[in-house]
């Protein structure tokens, strides 16, 4: 689910963000989104799932929690939407194959 188009990244990364933990926010806010939507599908779950989502336990990933919440932080500033969006391409597709 995480960038496909790395030009389109490079540019909406802050300078303060290293790619590593670019990376790794990405991977995280995914697996978190996942874990805490499960079977929720509605738009407006989902929105409120990426409000919350960096202030998830983040202790389990490769950089500090701090470090991490900010990744996560300035990652969902540059993808809000496109996150959104996959997310609920991705639960569609899971309540149609259940």
């Amino acid at each position: 689910m995480c960038i496909r188009d790395r030009s389109q990244d490079e540019d909406r990364r802050p300078s303060f963000v290293p790619k590593e933990l670019w990376c790794n926010a990405c991977q995280a806010i995914s697996r978190e989104a996942l874990k805490v939507l499960r079977h929720r599908t509605s738009e407006v779950d989902i929105a409120e799932a990426l409000n919350r989502i960096c202030f998830q336990n983040m202790a389990v990933y490769e950089f500090p929690p701090p470090d991490m919440t900010r990744g996560c932080d300035a990652f969902i500033a540059g993808w809000d939407e496109e996150l959104e969006s996959a997310l609920v391409r991705s639960c569609l597709l899971y309540t149609s194959e259940a």
